[in-house]
């Protein structure tokens, strides 16, 4: 398992989308699932293909230090995903691995509504203010993304995060690092015997094993995240 912990701090957007003339305020891009993470397939970063993973759960936009090297030159560089979207970032430098080439993090949204269709393969962008909709659980959020879920009967706070391959990632505290099975809540549905990692990460996070259940929307602007149960995926079962 691995498990994607650069909270970086760091320059955040130099100039994006939001100053540049649109015709429309919605943008949508192909998303592909590898490695089970979110990668946007269509993304460049100086005009250059990479590995170019959704990070929702991290704050700054944060480039491998091997591929920047070999791919990139300055401390800004252009990104464009698709034919419409085109940004000037400057972002942070980190050991990524073969993790990712880059981590597509919350500050190219921070003014915008994200939705994320896993079934569908397609991440929206919307400019305009989204109001928080009535059919869908919602949850309020300072800081990163993040979701109450209940483990055993243990409520955490969790960081919605689609960087993370895993199910969940709990803080181990005082016991060992493991593995267990754990009945589990989430955006009011219910899953038993979920496989879940107690490591040494600081804070809960929810990766894309237990996300992919859901439609999720994500509104950084006025801060709150909508989880709707995806009918097309049937009734949740163990997620092993």
């Amino acid at each position: 398992m691995f498990s994607l912990m650069v909270f970086l701090s760091g320059c955040s957007m130099v100039r994006d989308y939001r100053a540049q003339p649109r015709a429309e305020n919605k943008f949508s891009f192909a998303l592909t699932i590898q490695d089970n993470q979110l990668i946007l397939s269509s993304a460049r970063l100086g005009g250059q293909e990479g590995k170019f993973v959704l990070a929702t759960g991290h704050p700054v936009t944060t480039v491998d230090n091997t591929y920047a090297g070999a791919n990139l030159s300055g401390n800004t560089v252009e990104l464009a995903i698709g034919e419409r979207f085109t940004a000037t970032v400057r972002p942070n430098r980190a050991e990524l691995g073969a993790a990712a080439d880059a981590l597509m993090a919350a500050d190219l949204w921070r003014d915008s509504t994200i939705t994320i269709d896993y079934m569908a393969g397609l991440l929206t962008v919307s400019r305009d203010r989204q109001r928080r909709p009535n059919d869908m659980p919602v949850f309020s959020f300072d800081g990163a993304p993040m979701v109450p879920i209940v483990v055993d009967g243990q409520t955490f706070r969790a960081i919605v995060d689609t960087s993370l391959p895993d199910t969940l990632v709990l803080p181990r505290g005082a016991r060992e690092a493991s593995r267990t099975d754990a009945n589990v809540q989430l955006g009011g549905r219910s899953f038993q015997q979920i496989d879940l990692a107690w490591t040494d990460t600081s804070t809960p996070r929810i990766g894309n094993r237990l996300l992919s259940r859901f439609m999720v929307v994500i509104n950084y602007r006025d801060r709150w995240v909508g989880l709707w149960p995806d009918p097309r995926i049937g009734v949740p079962g163990p997620s092993h």
